[in-house]
């Protein structure tokens, strides 16, 4: 406030002086600091955080420094107080922000601060049993509730499994040998909480079984041949398609197709599956393929009277094996793109 006061500018130079008008200035007083929007209570969760953060007001600079009934917070002088993660019992107070400035001293309202004990765990959502076939995946994936942090161990008959230390566990391609009885134990500061039981039953692996193979397959020259079994058994199952006897190259999935099939095909078809169990050979399939057969040309009328002007249709029927080939020709010379079945000339 010592400057307040009217200001003026003198300006001077080998002409002469002048001076400005007076420029009148008020400087308000300073303002103590004001502490408001703080909560009255503040409850947390035993292991997590929290933070209070008022609103406050006045000349600065100010200082700041929280309390903890009446105690002084070591190295808590912001404006802001948050506590991070993993609070205990320990911090439940009561706190209050005392703020300086210039002018003075204020003391904020109480904050009372609750932290929540901490909570043994539990475990709960687990399957009374599970069954699974051989090659499947084993799942276990319980809901786990308490106090952070908690330290997992998965259990089969009693004994550890090796690395099993998540809250959930799972296990890929499973065998009979995974087969037992299974827990979950989970320990906190609180103490050690084991689940209730889990007994897998894994079943014993099964062979392949090969069926819905038709006896015997009879098709014309140049159409798909396509054998489609149902395959059962324990997974993985190779596969091998023979031919009186001989392994088809290539032919190693579940189907076999074989496009644009000729005489050469024809034979007795097997399919050989095999898993971890055994091998298993399908019924044969007597696949016969049709000689190729010439195009016959049909329905053809003798003659054909039109008026002038008129359109010329032709549409012949054409059995025989494909590809067939067409060339249209009028007094025995080819016409110029008639390379269809039918003929159609529209004048």
């Amino acid at each position: 406030t010592a400057d307040n006061g009217q200001y003026t500018l003198t300006a001077t130079n080998f002409v002469g002086t002048t001076t400005s008008s007076a420029v009148t200035v008020t400087v308000n007083a300073a303002v103590a600091p004001t502490i408001s929007n703080l909560p009255a209570t503040v409850t947390a969760d035993y292991g997590t955080s929290f933070s209070i953060t008022p609103t406050i007001n006045g000349t600065q600079p100010m200082t700041y420094q929280w309390k903890k009934a009446g105690v002084n917070v070591a190295g808590a002088t912001s404006a802001n107080y948050t506590k991070y993660s993993n609070v205990t019992t320990a911090d439940s107070g009561v706190y209050t922000l005392t703020a300086s400035n210039l002018v003075g001293t204020v003391t904020s309202s109480n904050v009372t601060v609750t932290v929540n004990a901490a909570v043994a765990p539990a475990i709960f959502n687990l399957p009374a049993t599970l069954t699974l076939d051989y090659g499947n995946s084993l799942s276990l994936n319980p809901t786990v509730n308490g106090t952070q942090p908690i330290t997992y161990q998965w259990k089969k008959g009693g004994v550890a499994i090796n690395n099993a230390t998540y809250s959930y566990y799972s296990k890929n391609s499973v065998t009979t040998a995974d087969s037992g009885v299974y827990t979950l134990v989970a320990t906190n500061l609180v103490g050690t909480v084991p689940s209730s039981t889990v007994p897998v039953t894994v079943h014993a692996a099964v062979a392949p079984a090969i069926f819905n193979l038709p006896a015997a397959i009879t098709q014309d020259y140049g159409t798909t041949l396509y054998l489609s079994p149902s395959v059962t058994g324990t997974q993985p199952i190779t596969y091998q398609w023979k031919k009186g006897g001989v392994a088809i190259v290539g032919a190693t999935s579940n189907t076999y197709t074989a496009q644009y099939a000729t005489t050469e095909d024809s034979g007795v078809y097997t399919l050989v599956a095999t898993n971890l169990v055994g091998t298993v050979t399908s019924s044969s399939v007597t696949v016969v393929v049709n000689p190729a057969v010439v195009p016959g040309i049909y329905n053809l009328p003798a003659t054909v009277a039109l008026n002038y002007g008129y359109s010329l249709s032709l549409y012949p029927e054409i059995p025989g094996t494909q590809p067939i080939t067409y060339q249209w020709k009028q007094g025995g010379v080819s016409i110029l793109n008639a390379t269809s079945s039918s003929y159609y000339n529209g004048y």
